[in-house]
């Protein structure tokens, strides 16, 4: 072999010599080197992320065209491909999860990051990773941070498309034997791959103004490149017809949209889009023009150090991202890009430990033994993924209640809900909430999802008050009523506006004695450019923003509102405040190190104050109210006070959190409820 490693690809899949197609191994090497540089966080190649999709095209070449082949031969076997992609794929990706069970011990601390943890390795073992992340964060998110095992994500999809791909071939290939008389089998074959790839392109390509989990992580929004990948295996042999300097040049070409790929395209750009298409149309290019005949760029990919890395690549893959998720949690939540670094030289260490004591091992007898017992292996197989979900349990359920039982009850704070009967945006009717009302007057409280955290201690503070609360939170939608937002794609907008509109519903009709109403939301996320816009389109940020609290206030008005209570954002945190201060605790390191300074919050929220007050100024039917003194001394922002703990997240109070935000802002609250 010349020092070269063994391979089993198909005949169709061979090279010119029908030996190894050591230039795949190199343009593996660029794809996981593009996605570890983007994770470290380095500012090229900005679209590192793209990585992945390059992964897909080559597994779709690679699986595709196997498969294929062995039906074109009459040998293909399901459980002889489903025992190599065991084989293959779960030895290192199981001993990586394991490993990271054994290390969250060193470094998870409460029982939020246990219980999110343990989760993903449930799902990770059961090759649905992407499923569980698609509920919970997104791949952009800083958040995802966080997130262990959320690489793993492009592991399900890969296994995911290991299973449905044999079946839909051969299904194709039985059909394809009874038609074949009358119709030549590249006709149904260009159909069937063109409406897969039309199916699945489409669907990736709605258009959205921001990266989208959804989109981002479900299968079908990925097969098409798996598809374009097999689509050049399949036509490899025709492609050998056409002129060299053509083959050449449509390689050179693939490689530069390759580049432009990753160097020119990152997630400011709208995500996805037509430019996703460039490098993973530009790596199928580069596939079959290089089994199609040698070029400059094979000759590069084909450099030794390129694919020495692309051996490991798989190994690198797995390794990268739980060190360097492990260091950013440990490191409370500081993006470290030195420490990256190193993790990402760790990694790669582990990496070619694992090729060298693994994958190179079970490579050189893969196919003998996946032809000798098939599903035996791919039985064993399963069971070690179980085995691995049942570990993910443990951790679950045993590990998470040991660990809440070592931390103070008042350092575990949680998120409260609103009231079941009288959150207008969660029900359907509001018949239950108006008879246990009965005849208090009405307190409207309006936000985000911080008006449906505080919704049940502003229900005991309005029964205080001799009135009863109606809540209306709805989660990531800003708390403006008859406006239309610019900035928001169009689905979200459509869906406040909507939901909005359906829970208002609900009131029409009803006698409420609704005199008074409270707007509650994190207005620091209301800034981003997401331009409120009120009676004309061409008002600036902070012009649009003052319209549309004024809307706001005309409609509740309208409701028969009298007074309104505009509470000012709570400090922002950059994580759990929680976790951090039970982490310092531990480290026996001064808990400030979980606190902001006054002067980093003040400047946070600067912009929202200021436009606040504008909105009510010289308005007698509304008041500001800044809850700061709750949070702030002259010098940091705590978000705890002693043993008790204020934020039940980065974001949201506790319970005693909003105790602490209604002591701070009673003024307010006795302005909002006296007497007219």
């Amino acid at each position: 072999m010349n020092g070269r490693p063994k391979v089993d690809p198909s005949p169709t899949l061979k090279g010119r010599s029908g030996g190894y197609l050591d230039f795949i191994d190199g343009l593996r090497a660029i794809s996981i080197l593009a996605v570890v540089a983007f994770h470290i966080g380095l500012p090229a190649p900005s679209g590192g992320f793209f990585g992945v999709d390059i992964f897909f095209v080559i597994s779709g070449f690679l699986i595709i065209g196997q498969i294929v082949a062995d039906c074109e031969a009459g040998t293909f076997k399901f459980g002889r491909f489903w025992a190599r992609r065991v084989l293959r794929i779960l030895p290192s990706y199981l001993l990586v999860i394991l490993a990271c069970v054994a290390l969250s011990f060193f470094v998870l601390v409460t029982p939020y990051e246990f219980f999110d943890f343990s989760e993903e390795v449930m799902w990770s073992a059961g090759m649905a990773m992407n499923s569980w992340l698609i509920r919970h964060v997104g791949y952009f998110d800083p958040d995802g941070n966080v997130k262990v095992l959320l690489h793993l994500w492009s592991l399900a999809v890969e296994e995911q498309f290991y299973i449905v791909a044999p079946i839909a071939i051969t299904v194709f290939f039985l059909v394809a034997r009874i038609v074949r008389r009358w119709i030549p089998l590249w006709v149904p074959g260009t159909i069937a791959i063109a409406a897969v790839f039309m199916w699945s392109f489409g669907l990736a390509m709605r258009e959205v103004p921001a990266p989208n989990s959804e989109i981002f992580f479900h299968t079908e929004h990925r097969i098409w490149e798996f598809v374009i990948g097999g689509a050049m295996a399949i036509v490899g042999k025709q492609l050998r017809s056409l002129p060299r300097l053509m083959l050449q040049a449509a390689t050179m070409l693939g490689f530069a949209a390759v580049a432009f790929g990753l160097f020119g395209i990152g997630i400011r750009d709208s995500f996805p889009s037509w430019q996703s298409a460039l490098p993973v149309f530009g790596a199928a290019l580069v596939l079959g023009g290089g089994v199609a005949t040698p070029s400059p760029v094979t000759a590069v990919l084909s450099w030794r150090p390129l694919r020495g890395v692309g051996l490991v690549s798989y190994a690198w893959y797995l390794w990268h991202w739980p060190l360097m998720s492990f260091a950013y949690i440990a490191n409370f939540a500081d993006s470290d890009p030195i420490l990256r670094t190193v993790c990402a030289g760790v990694s790669f260490l582990l990496a070619v430990l694992t090729y060298l004591l693994l994958e190179r091992p079970l490579k050189e007898h893969r196919r003998r033994l996946a032809a000798a017992m098939p599903w035996r292996i791919v039985l064993v197989g399963l069971m070690a993924c179980m085995a691995t979900m049942a570990i993910g349990w443990w951790q679950n359920t045993q590990v998470v209640a040991s660990v809440t039982s070592g931390i103070p009850a008042g350092m575990l704070p949680y998120r409260a809900g609103p009231d079941p009967d009288c959150a207008l945006a969660r029900i359907g009717s509001v018949d239950g909430c108006l008879a246990r009302k009965g005849d208090r007057p009405a307190v409207f409280l309006l936000g985000d999802s911080h008006a449906s955290v505080a919704a049940a201690d502003f229900q005991k503070i309005a029964l205080g008050y001799g009135s009863w609360l109606i809540s209306m939170g709805i989660d990531g939608c800003a708390p403006f009523l008859d406006t239309q937002i610019v900035g928001l794609p169009d689905r979200n907008n459509t869906d406040c506006w909507g939901r909005q509109q359906a829970a208002l519903s609900l009131l029409n009709g009803r006698e409420t004695r609704m005199a008074a109403a409270i707007i509650e939301a994190q207005w620091v996320f209301h800034l981003r450019g997401d331009r409120p816009i009120g009676a004309t389109s061409n008002l600036d940020d902070r012009a649009g923003f003052i319209a549309s609290i004024h809307r706001t206030l005309d409609v509740l008005k309208r409701m028969g509102v009298k007074k309104t209570l505009l509470i000012a954002p709570v400090p922002l945190y950059g994580l759990s405040p929680a976790i951090c201060v039970v982490r310092a605790d531990r480290r026996h390191i001064t808990r400030d190190i979980c606190s902001l300074s006054r002067a980093e919050i003040d400047a946070q929220r600067a912009t929202a104050i200021a436009w606040l007050r504008a909105s009510v100024e010289g308005r007698s039917d509304a008041m500001l109210a800044d809850p700061i003194g709750a949070f702030c001394d002259d010098q940091w922002c705590r978000p705890y006070k002693g043993d008790t703990m204020y934020y039940a997240d980065y974001s949201h109070l506790a319970p005693s959190g909003e105790q602490a935000l209604y002591a701070a802002t009673k003024p307010g609250f006795d302005w909002l409820f006296a007497p007219n």
